[in-house]
């Protein structure tokens, strides 16, 4: 089952074009945890945002459903130079934003460039094969010295500072997105129609220009049933105690595969310990860890000094080792 679910959440963000022609078109509702989002593409660094830009953003390229590899989007071909330091880029002429405003390639420069001039972005230095984005980034040349070049309304050129054929799978990630100056417009196959913290709520783009492809009209992602029937129950006991024993089980959300690291004991999680006891629930009374010596987490892969030094990291005070 959850191997299920997390094959239809990522149907859900990624596999729009693909899907196939379903009886009835009817909102996805996708059970998960939401944080503050940075809506901002070019400085989003976590997975559940990028989950989300894959349907509200696209660039040149976007990933193969089924292997990854990078395939056209707002780019309809492209070629390379002899020397292949210079790539030219078509765009298809029926791109449009969510607002009905044409794609041109000056937004794809616009976007690129702004991308590089952005504090805090994570994936900026990824286009430093292009000529002068190196030194644009570090503020020793200006933005029209970089060598991202608008030839007309529907063809982007590029010149690389070496050969990097590894360029269109670099374009596919949601940083090089194609991103308009109206906030409120997105280049992908869904729209963002409300977010109030608790829920989000997407749409589809009827602009898009795959729109006929896109089999689903709607996606919320809520965190309502995962807070009240998961972890609100645990909450109201934590007044009735003044320590907790975190036990050495790994936890999955099935509602949401993503919500959190698995593969970590959840006496040893900083995210569980931390994140969701202390800070999410304002615990402040004592947290054991379970017996960091025992044979099950050294099965595992967690030693007792890796297991107590992790348990340190995720502000357990006490481990408890039963002795015969």
């Amino acid at each position: 089952m959850k191997k299920v679910f997390a094959a239809l959440i990522f149907f859900c963000l990624t596999v729009f074009s693909f899907a196939q022609d379903l009886p009835k078109q009817r909102r996805v509702n996708i059970c998960a945890s939401l944080h503050s989002y940075d809506m901002n593409p070019h400085t989003a660094a976590f997975t559940a945002e990028a989950q989300l830009f894959t349907g509200l953003y696209e660039g040149l390229f976007s990933y193969d459903p089924v292997n990854l590899a990078p395939l056209p989007a707002i780019c309809s071909s492209y070629k390379i130079s002899r020397d292949k330091k210079r790539w030219t880029f078509s765009l298809r002429n029926d791109a449009k934003f969510s607002d009905g405003t044409l794609i041109t390639a000056k937004d794809v420069k616009n976007s690129w460039i702004s991308l590089l001039e952005s504090a805090n972005a994570p994936f900026a230095s990824l286009l430093d094969c292009i000529e002068g984005a190196s030194d644009f980034r570090n503020g020793k040349i200006s933005a029209q010295d970089v060598r991202i070049d608008a030839r007309d309304d529907f063809t982007v050129v590029v010149h690389l500072t070496e050969p990097a054929g590894h360029l269109p799978k670099i374009l596919c990630h949601h940083a090089f997105s194609v991103v308009s100056e109206n906030k409120n417009a997105y280049s992908g196959a869904f729209a963002l129609e409300s977010y109030d913290g608790n829920e989000i709520l997407i749409k589809k783009n009827k602009f898009y220009w795959d729109s006929e492809n896109v089999k689903i009209p709607e996606i919320k992602i809520s965190s309502e049933r995962l807070k009240n029937e998961l972890l609100e129950p645990f909450k109201k006991l934590l007044p009735l105690s003044s320590s907790v024993l975190m036990s050495h089980a790994r936890i999955t959300v099935e509602d949401d595969p993503s919500y959190c690291d698995s593969s970590i004991p959840a006496c040893l999680s900083e995210f569980w310990v931390t994140k969701v006891l202390r800070e999410d629930f304002g615990f402040e009374g004592l947290v054991l860890s379970d017996d960091i010596f025992m044979g099950a987490l050294a099965d595992n892969g967690f030693l007792s000094e890796d297991a107590a030094i992790r348990a340190s990291f995720a502000r357990c005070l006490l481990s408890v080792s039963v002795v015969n």
